[in-house]
């Protein structure tokens, strides 16, 4: 019995040894496929990395490309346009002056007046247009001038207007207006419209126009504002036009008053009064000028104001409503 116990013994160990050879084998077959594995996965990462440097640099390139495309496209655009302002300008300054009538006729519906009418000449009493605008009645009176118009216009204007029983009166030019005819129209409600606001009106109609081409000239077909979404900037643009003439910042008011008393105006004083930023004292300014409050810029001088201080033009009840206002804000 003893030795065939032996021989089993024996057996068993051999069967032992060859199992932890073969699960070596085994193991050693793993590593080696979870190293190849491993290999693998590096060189498949290294590619990924490379083709996404190389598609980066793709993306990069037609990025530069398409940028380079779009400025060239708005420097063009800017060219054109004052190309045009330039041309539909020199026809107003050409014109007689019923001509120049009828061109401020032409422009009137492009920021919302409707029924436009012009009289026809004489016994118009001061008014050369009828208008409506909002449910009001306006009356107009063009004056196609190569100097400043002065307080005679402005006179006729509101003699017309009470002659016809209008709402409201404007007096347009295409050249400026004097100080005086600045403070009587200031007194009397008379709104002016001069040089700068009609090359404002005809440089917006322009760049609503011109949209959708440079858009269809990006994108290869024709593409309005409104498709793109662009309601901030492009699609709300005619509803910008409708309101040419009425100022879009809440403290115009304010600045106003501030620079009559003051009797100077500059970016530097409306910013430390109303703590706001450079670039919204600086429309502020604008928007001062383009209503007849301030002259235009002369350097690095404060703006010259236009309208003299009245005694009634701030009134206590202004300042506390002013003083109430800084407060809340």
């Amino acid at each position: 019995m003893w030795p065939f116990k032996k021989r089993q013994l024996n057996s068993t160990s051999i069967d032992s040894d060859t199992i932890k050879e073969n699960e070596l084998f085994e193991h050693k077959k793993y590593i080696n496929e979870l190293v190849n594995y491993q290999d693998s996965l590096e060189e498949e990462i290294a590619t990924l990395e490379r083709e996404a440097k190389e598609s980066l640099s793709e993306i990069s390139v037609a990025i530069d490309n398409s940028l380079k495309k779009i400025k060239a496209i708005i420097e063009e655009e800017k060219q054109l346009k004052k190309i045009l302002i330039k041309n539909e300008m020199e026809i107003l300054d050409q014109s007689t002056g019923l001509e120049f009538e009828n061109e401020i006729a032409k422009i009137l519906p492009l920021v919302g007046f409707e029924e436009v009418k012009v009289s026809k000449g004489s016994g118009d009493q001061g008014i050369d247009i009828f208008a409506k605008k909002d449910g009001e009645n306006f009356g107009i009176q063009c004056k196609k001038y190569s100097s400043s118009v002065g307080n005679k216009a402005v006179q006729e204007v509101i003699s017309g207007k009470e002659f016809f029983n209008l709402d409201k009166a404007i007096v347009i030019t295409n050249s400026s207006f004097t100080i005086s005819a600045n403070e009587l129209a200031h007194k009397a409600n008379v709104t002016l419209w001069n040089r700068l606001n009609i090359e404002q009106i005809i440089s917006e109609n322009l760049v609503d126009k011109r949209i959708g081409t440079i858009l269809a000239t990006l994108s290869g077909t024709q593409v309005t504002p409104k498709d793109l979404g662009m309601s901030n900037n492009f699609a709300t643009h005619s509803q910008d036009i409708s309101n040419y003439g009425k100022p879009q910042d809440d403290l115009f008011e304010d600045a106003k008053r501030l620079v009559i008393e003051m009797q100077t105006a500059s970016v530097s004083l409306l910013q430390r009064r109303f703590r706001i930023s450079y670039n919204r004292a600086a429309q502020l300014v604008d928007e001062l000028e383009v209503q007849g409050v301030v002259g235009p810029s002369e350097g690095s001088k404060p703006r010259r104001v236009l309208i003299e201080q009245q005694a009634e033009s701030l009134t206590i009840l202004d300042e506390l409503q002013l003083q109430r206002k800084r407060l809340i804000k």
